[in-house]
C-alpha cells in the first residue's frame, strides 16, 4: 500500500523519476503500472524512453486504462517530443497496436503519416487503429488510401475509415459526404449521416433524402433509412419538412415512425396537425413517437386525438412553437438556472 501511494503521490508532483524508473521491476502489478503513468508525465528523453520501453513487455496484454492514462501523460508532458518518439515506433514496426493507441489516446497528430503505413496491415485492429491516428492529421485521405477501408469486411475498420476520411476532408467535406453517403454498407452510411448532423451541413440534404426514400443500394437497411429520416429534420429543418410528410405515409412502419421523429426536429409549428393524424396509427410504435412528439410541441397530454383537434382548431391560428433551444436560451437569459419545463 505505502508503494502504491508513494507511485501516485509522485504521478501527481511529476518528480522522483529515478525511483519510479525502479518501480517498472516491482514485483507487484498495480505498482509497476502507477510507476509507468507517472513516468509518462515527466518531460525527460529518459522518462520517456523507460516508459516506452516498459511497454514492449507484454505488448499484446496491456490493458487500455494503461494505455489511455499513459498516451495523456506523455501528451501533457511535451506532445512535440512524445509525437517524435512515437512516430518513430510506429514507422519502424510491424505490430504497432501499442503505440498507435498511445498517439490516438494522446491525440498527438503527428503521428498521422506513420500510422498510414498500417492502412494494409493483416489484423482488422490494426488498419481501425492507424486510420483512427490518421484521421488526427490535417492532410487529406485520399480516395485510394480510404477505399479499402470503406469496403474491408470488418465493421471496425469501416466505422474508422469512414470517420478518418471525414474528418480529415477539411473544405471538401460536401463531397467527402455525398461520397459515405452513396455508400453500398450501412455502416459507412451511418458514419456519415452522424457526421451530417453533427457539422449541420444542409447541402447533402438531397443525399440523405435518398437514402431514407431507399434510392441507395440500402433500400432493404431499415436501420439505415431510420437514421437518414431522422437526420433530414436535424439537418434540413424546414427545407426537409415536405419530404418527411411524404415519407410519414410509407407503408413501413419504422419509417413513418422515423419520419415523424424528423418532423419534430424541423422545430415547425405546422407539423402539429400533421402528427395529429398519426394519433391512432395502427401500429404502436408510431403512435407511440407521436404521442411524446405532440405532448413536446403542445404541452398538452390528452389521451384522445379528438381533444388534439378541437385543440388546434381553437389555438392553432395563434400557437407558435418555440424550438428547445430557444426555450433554454430564454430561460437562462431571465435568470433560470434550471429551467422548469424544456422540451
Amino acid at each position: 500500500l505505502y508503494r502504491i501511494a508513494s507511485a501516485r503521490a509522485l504521478a501527481l508532483t511529476r518528480a522522483g523519476e529515478a525511483g519510479l524508473t525502479r518501480g517498472l521491476k516491482d514485483k507487484e502489478t498495480l505498482v509497476r503500472l502507477l510507476c509507468a503513468v507517472a513516468l509518462s508525465r515527466i518531460d525527460s528523453d529518459t522518462a520517456r524512453d523507460a516508459v516506452l520501453s516498459f511497454l514492449d513487455h507484454g505488448r499484446d496484454e496491456w490493458d487500455p486504462w494503461l494505455l489511455r492514462r499513459v498516451g495523456r501523460g506523455l501528451a501533457e508532458a511535451n506532445a512535440a517530443a512524445a509525437t517524435d518518439k512515437v512516430s518513430a515506433r510506429i514507422a519502424a514496426t510491424k505490430k504497432p497496436d501499442v503505440d498507435l493507441q498511445l498517439a490516438m489516446y494522446g491525440k498527438l497528430a503527428g503521428c498521422a503519416n506513420a500510422a498510414r503505413r498500417h492502412f494494409k496491415a493483416r489484423q482488422p485492429l490494426t488498419r481501425a487503429l492507424a486510420y483512427t491516428v490518421a484521421g488526427l492529421g490535417e492532410e487529406a485521405l485520399t480516395d485510394e488510401e480510404v477505399d479499402p477501408g470503406l469496403d474491408h469486411k470488418s465493421r471496425v475498420v469501416n466505422y474508422a475509415a469512414a470517420r478518418a476520411y471525414l474528418e480529415t476532408s477539411g473544405r471538401n467535406l460536401k463531397v467527402a459526404l455525398t461520397q459515405v453517403l452513396g455508400h453500398k454498407k450501412g455502416d459507412v452510411v451511418q458514419v456519415g449521416i452522424r457526421k451530417a448532423v453533427e457539422s449541420k451541413a444542409k447541402e447533402v440534404l438531397p443525399d440523405l433524402k435518398a437514402v431514407a426514400q431507399g434510392k441507395s443500394p440500402l433500400k432493404r437497411d431499415w436501420q439505415t433509412r431510420v437514421a437518414a429520416c431522422v437526420a433530414m429534420g436535424r439537418v434540413g429543418g424546414r427545407d426537409a419538412y415536405d419530404d418527411l410528410v411524404a415519407l410519414a405515409k410509407n407503408r413501413d412502419w419504422s419509417i413513418r415512425a422515423a419520419a415523424i421523429e424528423g418532423l419534430y426536429h424541423c422545430y415547425e409549428t405546422r407539423a402539429i396537425p400533421d402528427l395529429i393524424a398519426y394519433f391512432v396509427d395502427k401500429h404502436p410504435v408510431v403512435r407511440m413517437t407521436t404521442r411524446r412528439n405532440l405532448r413536446y410541441m403542445t404541452r398538452k397530454h390528452y389521451p384522445k386525438k379528438k381533444l388534439y383537434v378541437d385543440w388546434w382548431k381553437k389555438h392553432g391560428g395563434t400557437f407558435e412553437w418555440v424550438p428547445p433551444d430557444e426555450q433554454e436560451r430564454r430561460a437562462r437569459t431571465h435568470g433560470s438556472a434550471t429551467p422548469r419545463y424544456i422540451t
